[in-house]
């Protein structure tokens, strides 16, 4: 056998014993940080962005709505998979069937009428939709042919024609990278562009308020491209290119993309070929991204003080103890309710 091919199925197979309970989703910083920034700057208050975002992150913080669990972490939950995280279930659901359902949980969010159940519902959906965009090939075959550096899928970066990875497995092949923005940087503003979408729209039908003028005008840019000058590129390491006029909500985006990309540490990777990858971002990091980006002089003018909440306040929601069954309890209850 050759001993390059041999060297890469048994990191495989290692690999798909050893990913985190953490590693089936966008981590911390873009379930938690992130989400909270752009409910921000869309125009939710501290205390309504704060409890959507943590539930958001809850739903890997609890061993009920993981995605995956039991020894360490590395056992499969098939259901909570792909029900909280979009993941195609077995295969059968494809790119159409993932956003169908995603369409779901927000149809549910919108018509429940309970006020907190809105919002605790609304972090469910954020999750779901998010990972829509981190469990997708990224690259061609996601293994890379062994150990080689691959081409981008080419549609990685569509809304509707991406390619699911699929239970019970996941992305357990490309372990953590798809779940880290330095993987796929385009994609993470995509999931960013596409955040500030449904939360306009939750803002403006469901509340009835006006979104800050900040994001009145926003557009995703169509000239997304990956900064070839970025001195830490790799083979899959990559940094987004800068985009948006000063001031405009297009560069805030971009810059938090740009900032958590420059925050992630990067290492040698045996099972990547050696090549760098991006580490685990830890939650002091991440929050650090939104408080730089939200000080920088461009945007606080327009924004406002926007602050990262601490571990405490995400702590101190209590999200910790989701399961499937509180969910699933509170969508067949609202399933009906009209607005």
């Amino acid at each position: 056998m050759n001993v390059k091919r041999s060297f890469s199925l048994g990191i495989a197979v290692t690999s798909a014993l050893s990913v985190s309970a953490d590693g089936f989703a966008y981590e911390e910083d873009m379930h938690f940080h992130m989400t909270y920034a752009i409910l921000r700057a869309v125009g939710f208050p501290p205390a309504e962005a704060l409890r959507v975002a943590a539930v958001d992150q809850g739903m890997d913080d609890s061993p009920g709505t993981v995605a995956n669990g039991g020894l360490g972490g590395v056992i499969p939950n098939i259901t909570e998979e792909w029900q909280w995280h979009a993941l195609d279930k077995g295969g059968k659901m494809k790119a159409e069937w993932i956003l169908r359902r995603k369409e779901m949980l927000f149809y549910a969010t919108v018509t429940t009428r309970d006020p907190q159940a809105k919002l605790f519902l609304l972090g469910v959906f954020f999750h779901y939709e998010e990972d829509t965009w981190a469990h997708r090939h990224h690259v061609e075959g996601d293994i890379h042919n062994g150990i080689k550096p691959a081409k981008r899928d080419r549609y990685a970066h569509t809304y509707d024609q991406f390619i699911t990875y699929n239970t019970p497995f996941g992305h357990a092949p490309a372990m953590n990278q798809p779940d880290r923005s330095p993987f796929d940087p385009i994609c993470a503003y995509l999931c960013l562009d596409d955040m500030v979408k449904y939360a306009t729209k939750f803002l403006t039908e469901v509340l009835g308020r006006s979104v800050s003028p900040f994001m009145a005008d926003y557009v995703c840019p169509s000239n997304l491209q990956e900064d070839g000058s970025y001195p830490r590129t790799s083979a899959y390491f990559h940094q987004l290119a800068p985009v948006g006029a000063t001031g405009s909500a297009q560069k805030f985006l971009a810059e938090l993309v740009r900032a958590n990309v420059d925050k992630h540490g990067w290492s040698a990777d045996p099972f990547y070929g050696f090549h760098k990858t991006a580490d685990k971002m830890s939650f002091e990091a991440g929050a650090s991204v939104i408080d730089q980006v939200c000080q920088m002089p461009e945007f606080k003018a327009t924004l406002g003080s926007i602050t990262a909440p601490s571990k405490a306040d995400k702590k101190g929601q209590g999200f910790q103890t989701l399961t499937s069954a509180i969910i699933n309890a509170h969508l067949r209850r609202d399933a009906g309710s009209g607005g």
